[in-house]
Parts: structure tokens; sequence; C-alpha cells
């Protein structure tokens, strides 16, 4: 087999490897090399850095979720079931490396190194008895158990070129198989090599607390942080998906769930429709300002939060 397994490691940004040089355990991070595919991954999306899982990790959780890497495979594990993916084999002239993120979370991070790779990248899913899945109108899917309940889902795909340029790459699912297909056909030998990824997760919101204004302790804020999985899944308008991030930000809040009132919710929509376009790590959402349309102009004018 010529799998290429590496649990790969973030060594972006000084307070991390500050952090790490401080406490000067055996598994510190590693610098990545130049053309292997952490560094593609990080030049193509830098958000990542941070997310990365330590090189001696093999699983990762997020309040009752787990994911975890061995061998080829990316399995993740709920209360409510799982599904593992399997990584095609390298080619001579590509390579699919597994990579373990935080937040219960992971990737494979496809690397097409000349002209002459491979355009389709076939990876067997196994999912539970009775389970299924369903496309998102953003191009990303979910996978559900057999009572139809959502045990998590791939991130919609995305490819980009030796200069950061997109490449066209789309998913097919067919006989139990995720497929990324990628278009290379109008690149050249200089634009390679070229990244792609599958991103699988489940949660969507890793935390939402509330906090009130000190003159006015009636008007409150709900803040959320989704997960980075969150935000792939749900940029790009996919309306779909909605009710699962819903869900997830009642669940953060548990007791709180409550004070989530109509102007809340389309603000909180917006921001999954269109946090790539800006908003912050964090939602903030203000249970006083008036009500629009999730995709209202006054919504979008005010990148989610109107006066």
């Amino acid at each position: 087999m010529k799998h290429q397994k590496k649990l790969l490691a973030a060594a972006a940004g000084s307070a991390l490897i500050l952090c790490l040089s401080i406490s000067a355990p055996a598994w510190a991070a590693s610098e990545p090399e130049p053309g292997d595919a952490l560094e593609l991954l990080l030049a193509a999306e830098p958000e990542f850095a941070d997310n990365i899982a330590l090189t001696t990790a093999d699983s990762t959780q997020l309040q009752g979720v787990e994911v975890s890497v061995k061998d080829a495979t990316i399995s993740l594990d709920s209360a409510d079931g799982g599904f593992s993916v399997e990584a095609p084999e390298a080619t001579q002239s590509s390579s699919v490396t597994p990579v373990l993120l935080e937040n219960a979370e992971a990737l494979f991070a496809i690397q097409l190194d000349a002209p002459d790779a491979p355009t389709r990248y076939d990876f067997p899913v196994d999912l539970p008895e009775g389970g299924t899945y369903e496309f998102l109108e953003n191009g990303g899917l979910v996978f559900l158990n057999e009572t139809g309940d959502y045990i998590g889902g791939v991130a919609p795909p995305w490819a980009k070129d030796v200069n950061g340029i997109d490449v066209p790459t789309w998913f097919t699912y067919d006989n139990q198989t995720l497929t990324q297909h990628v278009d290379t056909g109008g690149l050249v030998a200089a634009d390679f090599p070229v990244i792609a990824d599958p991103y699988m997760g489940k949660w969507l919101i890793s935390a939402a607390w509330v906090t009130y204004e000190q003159s006015d302790p009636s008007r409150y804020k709900i803040n959320a942080t989704p997960t980075q999985y969150g935000r792939d899944l749900g940029s790009q308008g996919g309306q779909a998906y909605f009710s699962y991030h819903l869900a997830d930000l009642k669940s953060r809040l548990g007791s709180n769930a409550s004070k989530i009132n109509d102007t809340i919710t389309n603000q909180f929509f917006c921001h999954v429709a269109y946090n790539k376009q800006g908003g912050g790590d964090t939602y903030n959402l203000e249970s006083w300002t008036p009500s629009h349309g999730w995709n209202s102009p006054v919504m979008l004018l005010a990148r989610c939060n109107p006066s």
C-alpha cells in the first residue's frame, strides 16, 4: 500500500511555538518541509494553522464526538452514530494525507504534483446500517443514521493551484464512495502542485454564551463560536443546513436556548451563510435589533448585525 499517513501539526504562529517550547514535550510540533501537504494546505487555507492537532495525537474530542485517524482512515463516532472514510492510494504524481484537527474534525489533503495526476479521488465510506447521505446546495453533504438524525458530514470541496487560484472541483457519491473530482484541464505544469481536501466533522458550534448590556439588562447578546468545519459547511448560502446549525446553537446554550428570538435567528443564519465575508471569530447576536430577513440588503450591508 502506498498510503501516506501523517498526523500533521502546525508550527505556525509564535504563540503556539512558545507554548510548546516552554513545556518542552517530546512531541513538539515540527516545521513542514517545503512542498509537503501541510505547507501547501496552510498556504491555501491559513486558518487551519490554529486547528491542526499535535503530532502524537491519534484522536480529538468535542462534547461527546470523537474523530480519530488510523493508517489511511478517518473515523467519527458519537452517540448518534458514526462513519469512516478511507483514503485512496497514492500515485507517482499524487498523494492523499489524513490530517487530524482539533474540535473532533479531520481532513484528507489531496496533493496533485503534476499535470498527469489523477483528476478523481475515490474515498470508500462506511456508514451505520440503514445510514444515508444528502447533498447540500453548497456542494457539501451530510450523513444521517437509520432514523434520519444527522451524524456528521463533509464540507463543500475546494481546490487551489500553487498560486492560490481556485481550481474547479466537486463531489459525487455512488456505491458508498465519496469522489472528489479536480478539473486540471486548464492548468499548465507551472500551476502545480494543486491542493484539495475533503473536510469532515460533526459539531458546527463549539461554544455559545449570553452577555448582558450593563446599561439595560433586558438587552442581551448571544455569542456563538463556530467550528472551522461549521464555517466551511455553512458558507455559500447553504440554507438546507440552517436547522442543524440552529440545533447546535441551542445545544450549546442549554437553558438559555429560550433567549433565541426572531432577530437573533436571522442574524445567526446571516452569519452562518456569509461568515467567509467577515464577521469575526465569534458571532455576536443582539436581542434588541429590528428583525430583518437573514439575506436582506439591510443585513448584508450591516454584516449581519443591523442597528
